[in-house]
């Protein structure tokens, strides 16, 4: 090999090295650059749900009627997580739950539109497919022994108004689109409702036998929807007083053991442990 060729070889080597070293360069500024853009859109996410706290009317009951009022949830103190409060008088139990005031964030469902997603800390959204997608939660009452339920009655102190017009994601169906599964548009015979959906702040379920114990399962739902005007109604108190009357026989209470056990896992489950001591007492030994 000539000196010649020795130095165009070293020429060219030196090129393939400086154009290797310019790609890697490049590369990494189209990553930096892709990492900024994700950071940017996180950010703006993070800033869409600060001003995803929407403002409301509020509207509360008096002897006159009901009086408007104008407030924000972001500057309120009400911003809490979901509390409890039950008590039981023998007659009857009263449940209450406060909420914390929802976000909204807009969504992008695969080959639909963009939708407005509303959520509480805390809470799942269900609904069934198709149909607007809507925070609820799911509790257990205990029932006193041997009582039957008379009726169950529910009440709100304040109903707030949520300012504008929103069209709410619809549920989707498990079935995963990359496995064949399809986006579920809106039903339209729901989305044309002008009625609140759901009609009530709460629905039952059966009432259950847990080790004995009788439990009655209830869904509440702080959020309202009426899919024609595209209106929100939010309600950060939610009260359900069960009534009861004594029944005419003692029932029958097969599955019940008495045993301290059993008591503490129902205590666990429930949201309203101080019926507990309505139950005979319980056995302390324990299998």
């Amino acid at each position: 090999m000539t000196k010649q060729t020795k130095i165009i070889l070293g020429i060219l080597i030196g090129l393939i090295l400086s154009i290797l070293a310019l790609m890697t360069y490049f590369l990494t500024l189209l990553k930096e650059k892709k990492l900024f853009e994700e950071l940017k859109e996180q950010e703006k996410l993070q800033q869409y749900h600060v001003d995803g706290l929407p403002k409301w009317t509020e509207r509360t009951e008096t002897k006159e009627g009901m009086s408007n009022t104008s407030t924000s949830p972001y500057n309120t103190a009400e911003n809490f997580m979901t509390k409890i409060f039950s008590s039981y008088s023998g007659s009857e139990i009263v449940v209450s739950m406060n909420f914390p005031a929802p976000t909204i964030t807009k969504v992008k469902i695969l080959g639909l539109r963009e939708f407005d997603r509303i959520g509480i800390e805390g809470l799942p959204n269900m609904s069934k497919a198709g149909e607007p997608l809507l925070p609820l939660k799911g509790i257990e009452v205990l029932l006193p022994y041997n009582k039957d339920i008379s009726e169950i009655e529910v009440s709100y102190p304040k109903e707030r108004v949520l300012e504008g017009t929103y069209t709410i994601e619809p549920a989707q169906s498990g079935y995963p689109i990359g496995l064949g599964g399809k986006s579920n548009p809106p039903k339209k015979e729901v989305y044309d409702q002008e009625t609140y959906i759901p009609q009530k702040l709460f629905s039952e379920k059966s009432t259950q036998m847990f080790r004995g114990y009788k439990i009655l399962p209830l869904n509440l739902y702080p959020v309202r929807y009426i899919p024609k005007f595209g209106k929100l109604y939010f309600y950060p108190q939610i009260s359900i007083k069960i009534l009861f009357k004594p029944k005419l026989f003692i029932e029958s209470y097969s599955s019940y053991r008495g045993l301290l056990e059993d008591e503490e896992k129902v205590k666990k489950e429930v949201i309203n442990p101080e019926v507990i001591k309505t139950y005979p007492n319980p056995s302390k030994s324990s299998l």
